[in-house]
């Protein structure tokens, strides 16, 4: 489960959890649902707070063969029901019809990935389960067996059932269910994530009547079909304002923050599972139980604060900055930094649909004056009417950031948001502390956190990563989980397309053909719906999608995948800012391996002009170089030398005399015979080719060079018989986080405006696949769509999050004024 990055099961707070053992609480939810499968439910909660998690959880145990009374006789639980989760975000149904389909298909396919796996316990059979892959056709043969035609030539227009259709599926399926020996289920239980969608479209009351009749009036139906509707405010919003059918029958609950029971188990068993990660590195994990009290007040019990402060706990350990595995005042002052985007958001500052209110807001800050407070009590302070104040309270506490008490008072939940708050409405905080008094030491990192705030931006991102094994076979990997696809291409189609790049005898039209039948290749059918239903969250959570592409065929690597067309977006993934597009090396970059930045930050510029090669612009490139970088060089955060006599002894000595972060390469290259070659120069000054192996000795064993950057013809091509050869991938190979290169031969303008416009973006402190990203932006804006410009810088990169200097991109660090 764990890399040598420091991956823990709760790094990726996005994606829900999927193994049982390392999921904790909501057993009275789970309990509830085993008990009634077939009633009609909504689940409300805020973002952060498990709700698919939930809902994971809820599958598996309805699937646990333990909960089978016909193996387990001392089973509590008499009738089962089938589970099938089914994320609305990501399916996206376009009207009734085409949701009945989608409910029918989802089934069939859950059933037959169920069937094949073998009957052990759930701790191995759910992930299994997950693992199984089954296509569309087990639905069209399923559904053209009971004489329901679809045009399998063309799904998209045929992918909707009627009334009728969907009651002959859905009967057909309860008694397969019934009486197959591997099955034994009474019924079906839909878990809709995502329900929200459903009250945004113009034929969501249509859903809810056609629902609640199959519930109500539906003989053969309504005892074999129960509902679980996961949302948020949208959801209980709708319900109130318009009313439906069927949401006028459901049982509402909240999902709220774990028990302080739960949170220790959480606690524990994360502190065992890192134990067991650093015993090979013999490090002492081992938290107090005043640390876990700590943990418990500033996290609230709050699912995702917890684990987040864990971990900030166990890499502070594993950096050495701690004497003692606790949140002192400096770890909270991080917590606060790290969580102003999601803070922000629960607050509304953003302006996000589903946050909190004008009303709710003024409301909350009532409550941190009064600490613990009845709704009576919070009406008459604010002047709000009883209903309007605990119908806030409600969202409050589903949000997490309060809790009931009783069942009257609330009280404040994560101290962390608290402070947020306050640090957010009150500017009148004393500039002294005291380290034994807990008060001023959290008024002390509110300060430090105002005196952090620069003008700089910063994005979330939602991860997506495609993996191509050797034999052509795609998984791709999101917030939503895995999707499996073969990759289909002709490369011979495409050869002479290549050519004409290489002979940069091209247009947009040609650019645009080559990249759409890229992507076709790389995102075929329900890759490329996973991957827009990415880009759709992403968007109304007002983030960017990471796409990172790993390669272990060497024939696919060496494609300029940077081209990549959705026809969809017209837009090139690899210049489009809502997207940051790299070359992900799976060699795996541990926490200590991110090269401290002690500012200055040092860059060593090498320029090479061998005499008999063509001449650079060398006078161009060092002033843009150094105007890009004036401000920090004047504010001592930035310090560049240059080096212009490129002699293998000239640069070996240079990274011999000081640590440098950052190794600029301006010159020549070639890619000759599956080999990357760097045109140094000799005594005479003359061209010497260093083949890539010999080049990146001069970093072997480095501990200093975070980002390499190789301002060179075709520097970052990669060999045709192994996909680690060539410049740039062989020197992330050796260690060196990241490395930009250039796979085809640029012009000294787009050279120029290159170093120009990614150090900028660099200095602002975006990652280093964002800032190469907005760079690679500029340079199509600048120079078209029609030259293959824009997509010759390539991002090769071994950390996941694109942070590769651990000073370089924290921004209050960075004097960027």
């Amino acid at each position: 489960m764990y890399d040598s990055v420091g991956e823990r099961p709760f790094d990726n707070y996005r994606t829900p959890i999927t193994e049982p053992s390392y999921f904790f609480g909501r057993s009275e939810l789970i309990h509830t649902m085993l008990k009634f499968p077939f009633q009609v439910r909504i689940l409300l909660g805020g973002r952060r707070l498990g709700k698919t998690s939930a809902l994971r959880a809820i599958e598996w145990n309805l699937l646990d063969p333990n909960n089978n009374p016909d193996r387990n006789p001392n089973s509590k639980y008499f009738r089962r029901a089938f589970p099938v989760l089914i994320d609305l975000k990501l399916e996206q149904p376009k009207d009734l019809d085409n949701l009945r389909y989608i409910l029918i298909a989802r089934l069939r396919e859950a059933m037959e990935r169920w069937r094949e796996i073998p009957v052990t316990n759930i701790n191995q059979m759910y992930p299994e389960f997950l693992n199984q892959v089954k296509g569309a056709e087990v639905t069209l043969n399923f559904l053209s067996s009971l004489n329901i035609n679809c045009n399998i030539n063309n799904p998209d227009t045929e992918k909707r059932l009627n009334n009728d259709n969907f009651r002959l599926a859905f009967l057909k399926t309860k008694e397969e269910l019934r009486k197959q020996k591997e099955l034994n289920f009474q019924g079906v239980c839909f878990l809709i994530d995502g329900a929200e969608f459903i009250v945004r479209q113009t034929w969501a009351t249509d859903a809810w009547s056609y629902l609640r009749g199959l519930k109500d009036t539906d003989i053969a139906i309504k005892s074999a079909l129960g509902l679980l509707l996961s949302g948020y405010r949208d959801l209980k919003e709708y319900q109130q304002r318009v009313g439906s059918p069927l949401l006028n029958i459901a049982e509402i609950e909240w999902l709220t923050t774990l028990s302080e029971e739960d949170t220790r188990k959480l606690i524990c068993d994360r502190v065992s599972h890192m134990s067991q990660t650093y015993e090979a590195e013999k490090e002492n994990i081992f938290l107090s139980e005043d640390a876990i009290a700590q943990i418990i007040e500033w996290s609230g019990c709050h699912p995702y604060l917890i684990q987040q402060s864990l971990n900030m706990i166990f890499d502070s350990n594993q950096q050495c900055e701690l004497e003692q595995q606790c949140l002192d005042t400096h770890l909270i002052n991080k917590l606060l930094q790290h969580h102003d985007k999601d803070f922000s958001s629960w607050w509304n500052a953003e302006h996000l649909s589903g946050c909190f209110s004008e009303d709710e807001r003024k409301i909350y800050c009532t409550l941190i004056k009064q600490c613990q407070a009845t709704p009576k009590d919070l009406a008459k302070n604010t002047s709000f009417s009883r209903f309007k104040v605990s119908e806030a309270l409600e969202v409050m506490a589903g949000t997490g950031v309060i809790h009931l008490l009783d069942d009257e008072s609330y009280i404040l939940g994560s101290r962390l948001f608290q402070e947020w708050v306050k640090d957010l409405t009150s500017n009148t905080l004393s500039p002294t502390t005291s380290e034994s008094d807990p008060e001023k030491q959290a008024q002390q990192v509110l300060l430090d956190k105002q005196l952090c705030k620069q003008n700089q931006t910063q994005i979330n991102y939602q991860d997506f990563q495609i993996i191509v094994d050797k034999n052509y076979y795609i998984r791709a990997s999101s917030e939503q989980g895995e999707v499996k696809n073969q990759l289909l291409l002709d490369i011979n189609k495409i050869k002479l397309t290549l050519k004409l790049i290489e002979l940069n005898q091209t247009d947009t039209e040609l650019l645009k053909a080559l990249g759409h039948e890229l992507y076709q290749a790389l995102f075929p059918d329900k890759i490329n719906a996973r991957f827009h239903a990415t880009l759709a969250s992403a968007q109304t959570n007002q983030e960017s999608v990471r796409l990172r592409l790993i390669f272990e065929s060497p024939e696919l690597a060496s494609l300029p995948w940077e081209f990549l067309y959705d026809e969809d977006t017209n837009t090139f993934l690899g210049n489009n800012t809502e997207t940051v597009l790299s070359r992900y090396i799976d060699i795996p970059l541990k926490k200590s391996d991110l090269k401290a930045v002690s500012l200055p930050l040092k860059v060593l510029l090498v320029i090479s002009t061998p005499t008999d090669l063509a001449t650079l612009d060398i006078v161009g490139e060092e002033k843009l170089i150094q105007e890009a970088l004036k401000t920090h060089i004047e504010t001592k955060n930035i310090e560049l030398d240059i080096l212009q006599t490129a002699t293998r002894r000239e640069i070996q000595q240079k990274l011999n005399e000081k640590h440098y972060e950052v190794f600029h390469f301006i010159g020549h290259g070639e890619f000759e015979n599956n080999k990357g070659y760097i045109a140094l120069i000799d005594e005479a000054g003359k061209a010497k080719y260093m083949d890539d192996e010999n080049f990146a000795n001069f970093f072997l064993g480095s501990h200093n060079v975070g980002l390499v950057i190789l301002n060179s013809c075709q520097g970052a091509k990669v060999a045709s018989n192994q996909a680690m050869r060539g410049t740039a991938p062989n020197l992330v190979r050796r260690g060196i986080p990241a490395v930009i290169a250039m796979q085809y031969s640029i012009f000294d303008n787009t050279a120029k405006l290159f170093t120009d416009e990614f150090y900028r973006t660099l200095a602002l402190g975006y990652p280093i696949d964002a800032a190469i990203q907005k760079t690679r932006n500029a340079i199509s804006m600048e120079c078209g769509l029609d030259r293959r410009d824009f997509a010759t810088p390539v991002l090769y990169m071994r950390a996941k999050d694109g942070i590769i200097l651990s000073g370089f991109t924290s921004p209050e660090k960075l004097d960027i004024s």
